[in-house]
């Protein structure tokens, strides 16, 4: 066989491999006052770490879904790990998921499936007369680049994608989202009413919106590129409970923007099987 077809034959196979990592680390988290510490996930040159993760958060990460929409067992979200791994030379942002889950496979025996189901969630939509939105440009993306010569710093968290320059706070003080779309609100909301938020306003682009504030808020910023993990309110806010009078939903409404409590179609992953613990390093 010509030394050409040879070498393509190699190419091709090396290219139906699984992405993997060189290297990985997994350790459990025993202490029960670190388990309680953020998580995070953070990307280095030529590492990655995730610090206090659970199963749950380092599945959303490898299949890119909210932790939310992750259908298995209860101690998906309870058992966590610190894992470090380096990456190949040459490694990009975007393969890091896709290396996640040969790791999960390999070392947990992860196998999953995607449905959709229909869920208890809210429904965001928008009132034409009362909007009080800001159409706005988003940040040029940039190039999606090799993580060994380039990366440095961390990510946004395990919970939350935003492209660049995206951000959002929720204080006392400020109820801000900067450069979002609606899906990407709804998303962010989710986190704060303890069930699914799907986009029905209709509305396209990107968006900046300020709202009034409540004191029932707890301080979080997300913004692209932040060195941080994402804190989840202790409980979900009175939205949860009272759709009409709930911190979140009023300040939405002043600006223009219903949620509304339904069932709502969601695609899901389901777990088919898993180990509570890894194979040793």
């Amino acid at each position: 066989m010509p030394a050409a077809l040879v070498a393509l034959a190699i190419a091709v196979l090396l290219a139906q491999q699984p992405a993997r990592f060189e290297v990985a680390s997994i350790r459990p988290r025993l202490d029960r006052a670190e388990r309680e510490l953020v998580t995070g996930t953070r990307i280095e040159p030529g590492r990655i770490r995730l610090e206090s993760a659970s199963l749950a958060d380092c599945i959303a990460l490898a299949y890119e879904i909210s932790a939310d929409r992750i259908v298995g067992p209860d101690w998906l979200a309870s058992a966590r790990f610190d894992i470090a791994a380096t990456l190949p030379s040459g490694a990009l942002r975007s393969q890091v998921p896709a290396m996640v889950q040969t790791l999960l496979a390999e070392r947990f025996g992860l196998r999953v499936h995607r449905e959709t189901r229909e869920l208890p969630g809210y429904q965001l939509t928008a009132n034409a007369t009362q909007l009080k939105v800001d159409a706005t440009a988003p940040d040029a993306a940039p190039a999606d680049q090799s993580i060994t010569q380039t990366l440095n710093g961390s990510g946004a968290g395990i919970f939350v994608s935003l492209p660049r320059g995206a951000s959002y706070t929720l204080d006392p003080k400020r109820f801000e989202f900067r450069k979002m779309t609606m899906a990407m609100v709804a998303d962010a909301l989710s986190l704060f009413v303890g069930r699914p938020v799907i986009d029905a306003t209709g509305l396209a682009g990107h968006f900046d919106i300020a709202l009034e504030p409540s004191p029932n808020m707890r301080i979080l910023t997300v913004r692209y590129g932040a060195s941080m993990g994402v804190p989840i309110p202790p409980e979900p806010l009175q939205v949860a409970n009272d759709i009409s009078g709930g911190a979140v939903a009023t300040s939405l409404r002043r600006a223009g923007l219903v949620l509304t409590s339904r069932r709502v179609p969601l695609e899901v992953l389901v777990v088919d099987a898993i180990e509570k613990s890894p194979t040793e390093n």
